[in-house]
């Protein structure tokens, strides 16, 4: 971690608690580190930061002056990223039931990439792209029935899922596209899930792919300029795991990118990738206080100020978060069970968890939160969600989000 106790007692004493907190220094090194590898293996790659992971603009910002497009799945992603400054021409565009406010603007900005879930879609974008008269690039996604080792909550890629077109109909939705003057044929797109460790998924995907792109150049004489492999790099939320070796990853999705395309006599692709949690988890922390501790039929409870609405990972997918206490280092350890204020029973932080003997008033930090931390934070039990600040490369800390008030959870409100 990055950041030291005294800057998360001093981020306390200014902006309260709960409290997320980033890391400048850990964002730009890991962008760094993404092109540095890419570069290396796979000089055609572009690297779309995905904004789901966390779409503070302040953070996203950060990620762009390090030369990363954006990878969005909602109006609102893709209004920020142009609200940013950044290029449409570097904004891909995901989702697997975009509206049509959507796709217009998708349309209109003429993105590098708008990739398509399904034969109506690309019926819809056909219909859009002609009453706007712009021609629009597509990919297709799709859901080529490839399970990978993850938790079921955030695998995309398998039969089961909702996401992308059945592979069978890969040709049709092709011919589709090539057929209309308004729409461009420009890649292949799939996305596995998250928390993949091993490249193996990424290459059973691709050997799907390449007999997809025999049949569309033997039938239809087209291939695509873009072959889009998603995102999904694991992040290790464990002191006993290691993060996934990135050099590997790309030495061996490059490699058969390039195989599959030499066959076919054709130049490689630009590859693109769309990490979001690789870049931004290890790099935010949200840091909590403990109101209160009891015990309840032997079991030691720290109730904390932080709840599910500030950070749902650990109850809506299990995740385990390493926890510490801010300052803590009291020789005796203890176990405790962490639960928030929230009213359900899923609003546990971690349970039997090993830390310093604690006492009312100190802090936790739960660490690694700053991918689907805030971005999936809410409203619930009217709780005004918390403020994020950024720990800058100078030593200075700037608020990037301000704390909700009451005032803002009736805002929007017609009373």
């Amino acid at each position: 971690m990055k950041i030291p106790d005294e800057v998360i007692v001093k981020a306390v004493e200014k902006f309260g608690t709960p409290l997320y907190l980033y890391s400048e220094e850990e964002v730009r090194e890991r962008c760094r580190f993404l092109q540095a590898v890419a570069k290396k293996h796979y000089p055609r790659c572009f690297i779309a930061y995905a904004y789901k992971a966390n779409s503070n603009p302040a953070l996203c910002k950060i990620i762009h002056e390090e030369g990363l497009g954006a990878e969005v799945v909602s109006g609102g992603e893709l209004y920020t990223a142009l609200k940013l400054g950044l290029k449409a021409s570097r904004i891909v565009f995901d989702g697997v039931s975009k509206t049509l406010d959507e796709i217009e603007m998708a349309v209109t900005n003429e993105i590098k990439l708008l990739n398509v879930e399904s034969l109506d879609e690309i019926k819809v974008v056909g219909k859009v792209a002609r009453r706007c008269n712009r021609k629009i690039s597509l990919g297709v996604r799709l859901n080529l029935g490839v399970e990978v080792s993850t938790h079921d909550k955030i695998a995309t890629g398998g039969r089961s899922h909702k996401f992308g077109l059945d592979y069978r109909f890969a040709l049709k939705a092709i011919k589709e596209i090539v057929g209309n003057s308004f729409l461009e044929w420009s890649g292949i797109h799939f996305h596995l899930g998250s928390q993949i460790f091993s490249p193996t998924p990424y290459l059973q995907a691709l050997s799907k792919v390449a007999s997809i792109l025999r049949e569309s150049y033997e039938k239809l004489g087209a291939l695509p300029s873009v072959i889009d492999v998603g995102g999904g790099f694991g992040v290790s939320y464990s002191d006993e795991k290691q993060d996934p070796d990135l050099e590997i990853f790309f030495r061996e999705i490059g490699g058969k990118v390039s195989e599959i395309f030499s066959e076919l006599g054709s130049d490689p692709p630009e590859l693109i990738i769309e990490p979001g949690r690789y870049i931004v988890a290890k790099a935010g922390i949200l840091v909590s206080r403990v109101n209160y501790i009891k015990e309840n039929f032997g079991r030691r409870w720290l109730l904390v100020d932080a709840g599910m609405n500030d950070f749902i990972r650990p109850m809506l997918y299990g995740a385990k978060h390493r926890i510490r206490v801010i300052g803590g280092r009291h020789k005796v350890y203890e176990k405790y069970c962490i639960g928030g204020p929230v009213c359900e029973s899923t609003d546990v932080m971690a349970v039997d968890l090993e830390l310093p003997r604690v006492k009312p008033g100190n802090l936790i930090a739960i660490l690694d939160a700053g991918a689907y931390g805030y971005s999936m934070a809410s409203n619930y039990n009217m709780r005004p969600r918390p403020p994020e600040v950024l720990f800058t490369e100078k030593g200075e800390l700037k608020l990037i989000r301000r704390r909700e008030t009451w005032e803002d959870l009736l805002s929007l409100a017609i009373l």
